[in-house]
């Protein structure tokens, strides 16, 4: 939609800046091509309004600029206003997920960098991710002190839900991404109705009903507009009423027309794909299959270890990897292809069982991975690679 609206922003600008966006029927005795140039110019610059053939011109000016229009020079700032409003949350998601702790980008880069390693290559170089990973779900899976001030105590349940070292930040910040793409559509809504004076929800309805019926958008987008100027002979003023033809008209409506339909599919689209990923990184249902359809598609006979329990495998996803470590097996698996993510699971199942082993963690209870956290951490960094 970036694009959209940029080139939608491009377009109007060429109409507007490079070709006659406007053209007045002057009055008898200004013929000149110089009076028809400011006529020009001064009614494109100033507020025109609309008046139906079939009703009498009012005399007063204030009832005249009751269906005043003046939107049409502003549309190549609104499009790129829109434009920039729809990377607002491009760039929140860009800024805000380095707080994880974990540069996913990265984590996906080396993840491909071994699509065309041998086996023992990739093994090797995926074994390097798993360490990543190792350290970052370690080290974020210490819950910090909330401190002595009573600030810091009143923030501990909330830090302690959804606070980066909560095994679910990254997850929520994904999901808060999601949302703010969503709520970008209804405002820009909200906006263009607004910008245009009209009910643009309903807009395209309309449109295509008049469109079918061999109508012009006139009450819409109208095409013809009158302009008071007055031109000052002497002593006097000279009151003028001129029509006006708005050619930009043409090319708005069907931009508005393309732009409805594709905010409308833009809407189902994102909401679509917010009940997705809420449902997969909220069920511990979805987080678990989506780990153990791994975890079922290679041998375990020259691992050394024996396969995963359902046990173990529940406390793997529960309070090992937790919401953030699944999401971002799920963010490499939406970059890469099945087979690398299943060798990279491969060797987060191994990293988790030597862990397993060199704390003597109780990997079959409940609350077995979350005695011995207090000895978890392996360094206070910030960000992971």
């Amino acid at each position: 939609m970036y694009g959209v609206f940029v080139s939608f922003g491009f377009t109007a600008a060429t109409k507007q800046y490079v070709q006659e966006p406007i053209f007045c029927w002057l009055p008898f005795e200004y013929k000149d091509k110089q009076h028809k140039r400011y006529i020009n110019y001064y009614c494109w610059t100033h507020t025109l309004y609309t008046q139906p053939f079939d009703s009498p011109m009012p005399v007063l000016e204030q009832d005249r600029y009751k269906h005043s229009i003046s939107y049409y020079r502003w549309t190549t700032v609104f499009f790129l206003c829109l434009a920039m409003l729809y990377r607002v949350p491009k760039f929140f998601w860009k800024e805000i997920k380095h707080f994880s702790g974990i540069n996913v980008s990265k984590i996906i880069d080396m993840t491909l960098d071994t699509v065309k390693s041998s086996q023992e290559d990739r093994d090797k170089q995926l074994g390097f991710v798993s360490e990543f990973l190792h350290r970052w779900i370690t080290v974020y899976s210490h819950t910090s002190k909330s401190g002595k001030n009573t600030a810091g105590r009143r923030l501990a349940p909330v830090t302690a839900w959804c606070g980066k070292r909560s095994g679910r930040f990254l997850t929520l910040v994904y999901l808060l991404t999601k949302t703010m793409y969503l709520v970008n559509v209804i405002v820009q809504f909200f906006l263009i109705s607004s910008f245009l004076g009209l009910n643009f929800w309903t807009f395209g309805y309309s449109a295509v009903s008049a469109l079918q019926e061999g109508e012009a958008l006139d009450d819409l987008f109208p095409r013809l507009a009158y302009c008071d100027f007055n031109l000052r002979q002497l002593a006097n003023t000279q009151p003028f009423t001129v029509q006006c033809v708005l050619t930009m008209a043409v090319f708005l409506e069907k931009m508005f027309l393309l732009l409805w339909v594709c905010l409308w599919l833009l809407l189902v689209a994102n909401l679509c794909s917010l009940a997705k990923w809420t449902y997969q990184l909220t069920s511990q249902t979805k987080l678990r299959e989506a780990v153990e359809k791994y975890t079922c598609m290679f041998d375990w006979a020259d691992s050394g270890t024996g396969a995963l329990t359902g046990k173990e495998l529940s406390a793997l996803v529960r309070h090992y990897l937790r919401a953030d470590g699944v999401f971002v097996i799920k963010m490499i698996e939406s970059n890469t292809t099945t087979l690398l993510v299943s060798d990279l699971v491969r060797q987060i199942v191994l990293r988790y069982k030597q862990f397993v082993r060199e704390n003597d963690v109780d990997n079959t209870s409940n609350g077995g991975l979350q005695m011995r956290r207090e000895h978890l951490v392996l360094g206070k960094k910030d960000t992971i690679i």
